[in-house]
């Protein structure tokens, strides 16, 4: 006979053992009571706490949104069709409705958990973060679809685990895959509107041959008997404004600092810059290093190639820009595309998680090659306020304003952010570098070409005051 509790209301025993069933405690299905009112009672209980998530969520001034309504029923019919596949995995239909209730029963607690879920995810630093604890979530949810099977059909582990992964399949489907819509959303009046630029995709990707040819041509000549630096700087990540920050900053270090002016260029992906600079994809870095490699003296002079961006566990550089279908840069394609360039001396600095997996196929002899971490391990500040990434700021906006030694530069910079992240209880994120042969014996002739820039930097700056802001860029 069911063990139900005298006295007490049935959705409130139901709702106990939902709560139970989340909490990973033990639950009789017999004390669960089964009806439509159940069913009915506990479906407009979740679908309260889903529309009131949505209300939390939305700013002032909120307008309801019927549209949302109809997206949150739709997953819940998926819901109702999750549940019977379990069932008809079960080979156990009689149970369809038990499975039903409990797992409604449950909702408030996966609620909770979804929002908690939410507030984790919007303060990652990164995509793969968020990705990870979505991982989490989705581990969570198996989990209790999992212990309440086991418990209403009482199968065998086999079964019921392919029966709970069937129930997540269409769940997680649904979240990735179908459109939604929330139930309120903001209306904006007046200033208060935020600005959203529509990209035009098609004149975009037009515009570019246009965009990079006025960014080529505008490079100026190699000097003969100089060992000229020519810095390319690529940001690929178009939805977090540091990258764009970064690369920028870093542009105007080595122009000022490193004779790159004149002789330096940007591959952006950003709002801010999509009718002013090129694109940050493949073609074009592939471009601008075949026209280098027309440019440059392949005994005198050096390409710095600095790429910031998101990176992936397979050692791909991220190349970003939504609704643009962008690829993404595996290292061995990097690789290959600097060994079909002339260029024999040529520094690369790459600022991305696992980027030290770019270091095999660019760790040829005429290579500096430098990564913001191991080639398993993440690396850090890649929030969209932040002004630099973590490696960004300790290679370039310290390291290299001491010293022009890119390598030295390095061991100053590995060492800062080992010692930031260990405050800040982060894994250790191990910058790499690799010196080939014949660049440890080029580096010693370009820092003394550099080192001349200094004596040469008092008489640049007396003269800077009587030119045009145009042609003060190169003064130091």
């Amino acid at each position: 006979m069911p063990s139900r509790e005298p006295g007490v209301h049935p959705l409130l025993q139901n709702l106990r053992a939902g709560l139970r069933i989340g909490l990973g405690r033990r639950f009789d299905p017999d004390a669960v009571h089964v009806d439509a009112h159940q069913a009915v009672g506990l479906f407009l209980i979740a679908l309260a706490l889903t529309l009131l998530a949505d209300f939390i969520h939305t700013e002032p001034e909120r307008e309801f949104n019927a549209w949302g309504v109809i997206s949150h029923l739709a997953t819940y019919a998926l819901f109702l069709f999750a549940a019977y596949l379990a069932a008809q995995a079960h080979r156990r239909l009689d149970r369809f409705g038990l499975l039903l209730i409990v797992m409604l029963a449950a909702e408030p607690v996966g609620r909770g958990v979804a929002e908690l879920y939410r507030q984790v995810a919007e303060s990652a630093d990164d995509m793969w973060t968020a990705w990870g604890v979505y991982a989490l979530l989705v581990g969570w949810f198996y989990w209790v679809a999992y212990r309440a099977q086991s418990r209403v059909f009482a199968s065998g582990r086999g079964r019921t685990a392919v029966a709970a992964a069937v129930y997540m399949g269409v769940l997680v489907a649904n979240s990735l895959v179908l459109p939604h819509a929330d139930a309120w959303y903001t209306v904006y009046t007046g200033d208060e509107a935020p600005e959203k630029p529509v990209l035009d995709v098609e004149a975009t990707y037009y515009a570019q041959p246009e965009l990079l040819a006025a960014a080529l041509d505008g490079l100026q000549p190699q000097r003969p008997g100089v060992p000229d630096i020519y810095f390319v700087g690529v940001a690929g990540w178009a939805e977090q404004d540091v990258f764009l920050r970064e690369v920028r900053a870093v542009r105007e270090l080595f122009d000022t600092r490193f004779d790159t002016a004149g002789r330096s260029l940007l591959l952006i992906n950003n709002p801010q810059t999509v009718g002013e600079v090129p694109l940050a994809n493949a073609t074009n870095l592939q471009r601008v290093l075949r026209r280098l490699g027309e440019v440059m003296d392949p005994e005198e002079d050096m390409l710095f190639l600095y790429l910031t961006s998101h990176g992936s566990r397979e050692h791909e550089f991220a190349m970003h820009y939504w609704p643009l279908r962008l690829n993404d840069i595996p290292a061995a394609r990097l690789g290959a595309m600097l060994a079909e360039s002339p260029i024999r001396w040529r520094a690369v600095v790459i600022s991305a998680c696992y980027s030290g997996g770019f270091i095999p196929p660019l760790n040829d002899a005429g290579s500096l090659v430098l990564t913001a971490a191991a080639a398993d391990r993440q690396s850090f500040g890649c929030s969209n306020e932040n002004a630099w990434t973590y490696f960004g700021e300790a290679y370039f906006e310290r390291a290299l304003k001491q010293t022009r030694s890119f390598t030295a530069a390095f061991q100053q910079a590995a060492g800062a952010i080992a010692e930031r992240e260990a405050r800040e209880k982060l894994e250790p994120s191990l910058p790499q570098s690799w010196v080939g042969e014949e660049m440890a014996a080029y580096l010693p002739r370009l820092e003394q070409h550099l080192a001349t820039l200094d004596a040469a930097a008092p008489a640049a700056l007396a003269d800077c005051g009587a030119t045009s802001a145009a042609e003060t860029a190169p003064c130091r």
